[in-house]
């Protein structure tokens, strides 16, 4: 799984955008989870400190995910997780910095969807919307047969 998931990553095209992917991995533990990012894979398209800083945080979460859990607002790609769906946090939110896509990554049992974790873009300045960049990881995850599920407005 997780060759499929570099593999997505390592392909996805920046088009010279000033932002990171990192992906949080999922990891269930009876009726709750926890999502992630270390040992796992950082690609960066440009060395920014405001993106440094933020990735030296997550390495220091891990974020708890389930029915019961309150989910910090701080990591978006807890609330991808727990409701499913991916998130954007964009320019029109004027308290917000940096700009992040969330995109949950499922793999399939049989006809079941599993959650196995979610990929995080983090754009150095907010965009107005990350609609293309979440239609780009999405034939990624096709490519490698995993799927994702639509974006929602928050």
């Amino acid at each position: 799984m997780q060759s499929k998931i570099n593999n997505v990553m390592q392909k996805f095209n920046f088009e010279g955008q000033s932002c990171s992917l990192q992906y949080w991995e999922y990891k269930q533990s009876g009726h709750k989870g926890r999502l992630t990012v270390a040992d796992q894979l950082f690609v960066s398209s440009r060395n920014r400190r405001g993106l440094r800083e933020y990735r030296n945080r997550c390495l220091k979460k891990k974020v708890s995910v389930g029915p019961d859990t309150e989910v910090d607002q701080e990591y978006l790609a807890g609330l991808a997780a727990q409701k499913k769906v991916a998130f954007e946090r964009t320019s029109c939110d004027p308290d917000q910095i940096l700009g992040q896509l969330v995109v949950p990554v499922f793999s399939y049992q049989g006809a079941d969807e599993k959650l196995i974790g979610v990929i995080e873009l983090t754009t150095f300045f907010a965009k107005e919307s990350y609609e293309e960049d979440f239609n780009q990881i999405q034939s990624l995850l096709q490519k490698e047969s995993l799927a994702t599920t639509y974006m929602a407005n928050i």
